[in-house]
């Protein structure tokens, strides 16, 4: 089967040139040891399509389409990825979905086309607020070509003003890099003019083209360098008063641009919680079309995780040559370790301590956690292992762990691996657990 296509489709004034699909060298989906066989696609492609810029200059974007392994294609799912930051996060280098106005025609190339014409829509945090912007465009612009099945949103920002209130209310955040790339999008995009030094302070402004407009870091790295849980650690006393004029022209553009002012033409269901990192509650409800009210009572699940015991428990790392001795402050305590290259676990879990939770909690699902935990001194010499690469970093990730649950802040061990030697970057606790 040939699997490069060239297609050139216009509708309405979006023109995608020259639509070259690839296979995916992105196998993170086909991965036998992580999904049942039923559900391992065999077909995974990238593609990249000319779109415009704000100005109208032409740029490159990119999509992936994924194919079951077997049976007929029923429906298409349009996925708005999340907030991405690196150039390694456009979604042909991940495994969002997007550009479906360039795949459509590809589909139907290979005789994959689906059996309807209906789509889904689906997007969590900034892809809430994006799956609906995309409903409001394809069924005012797209009826015939993308009628729109159902939509599922979660945990979106559709009231950019809103947000903002809340947030400066609260003076936190969860996710620092949004507030330089916001700020910067919403001056550019809309040609406001602002000065940028009125809104951030210094320590952000000195890094602001290094860090988040250089494309080269991704969202967990410059979360990690930014090193902020306050909005006051980042934005000046004017940035965050909508009432000074800079702020007061930011403020009204962000309410324009609020996923509000529109009817559904179809389905909308809504996901939210009250908190994305602790115990929290999933708040479902369906939106009627016409009056936007909500459907009936909406549905309340709380999600509780049992107790976790807070373990006294600290780690000391030492390496010699390319052996790592781990020593914990109590040999009676159970602990859990891995160790991945850096770049994979801020691109694919944001934080170390995520990776490792998500690791404990797949082992204690498949009934062999118990095998992998550590008690003692542990001693690993990297000269066994055939997969390290000369001056690639590296995390060690160490916690307490008790039946797949951390008990402890995560130590961190950053390191570049040298053959017969090992190069020790940074020794340090992550506190997001």
């Amino acid at each position: 089967m040939d699997n490069r296509h060239s297609v050139r489709i216009g509708w309405g004034d979006m023109i995608y040139e020259s639509a070259v699909f690839r296979p995916s060298l992105n196998g993170a989906w086909a991965n036998p040891d992580v999904l049942p066989a039923d559900y391992i696609h065999d077909e995974t492609f990238d593609f990249g399509y000319t779109g415009h810029d704000i100005d109208g200059t032409p740029i490159t974007l990119s999509g992936k389409v994924l194919l079951p392994a077997k049976g007929k294609i029923k429906n298409m799912i349009i996925v708005s990825h999340w907030t991405i930051g690196a150039n390694r996060e456009c979604p042909s280098e991940s495994f969002q979905m997007e550009g479906i106005l360039a795949a459509k025609p590809y589909l139907k190339a290979i005789d994959r086309k689906p059996e309807s014409d209906e789509v889904f829509l689906v997007g969590y945090s900034q892809g809430g607020s994006t799956t609906l912007g995309v409903m409001r465009i394809l069924q005012d612009e797209f009826t015939k070509e993308l009628p729109i099945k159902a939509v599922y949103a979660g945990g979106g920002p559709y009231d950019l003003a809103a947000t903002f209130d809340i947030t400066m209310l609260e003076d936190k955040t969860g996710i620092p890099c949004a507030i330089p790339m916001i700020v910067q999008g919403v001056n550019e995009g809309e040609n406001l003019g602002l000065n940028l030094s009125d809104f951030f302070k210094p320590i952000l402004m000195e890094h602001l083209d290094d860090w988040i407009n250089s494309k080269r870091y991704s969202v967990g790295e410059i979360n990690a360098m930014l090193n902020a849980s306050a909005v006051s650690d980042l934005m000046t006393e004017e940035g965050r008063d909508k009432s000074s004029p800079q702020t007061a022209k930011l403020y009204r553009t962000l309410m324009w641009n609020s996923i509000l002012l529109f009817t559904p033409r179809a389905p909308v269901y809504i996901f939210h919680s009250m908190d994305d990192n602790t115990d929290f509650k999933l708040i479902v409800f369906q939106i009627h079309p016409e009056t936007h009210e909500i459907l009936g009572n909406p549905v309340v699940t709380e999600f509780r995780t049992k107790p976790v015991p807070e373990r006294e428990l600290y780690f000391e790392v030492n390496f010699e040559g390319e052996l790592l001795t781990i020593t914990p402050s109590d040999n009676n305590l159970t602990y859990f370790w891995q160790f991945k290259e850096s770049d994979q676990i801020y691109d694919d879990y944001g934080t170390a301590t995520y990776y490792l939770y998500s690791v404990a909690g797949m082992y204690q699902e498949y009934g062999f956690m118990d095998m992998l935990y550590s008690q003692g001194s542990v001693e690993w010499d990297f000269a066994m292992e055939n997969n390290m690469h000369d001056g690639t970093e590296y995390l060690l990730i160490i916690s307490g762990c008790e039946e797949g649950e951390l008990t402890t802040p995560t130590t961190i061990a950053k390191f570049r691996y040298h053959p017969g030697h090992i190069e020790i970057l940074e020794i340090f606790e992550e506190n997001d657990w």
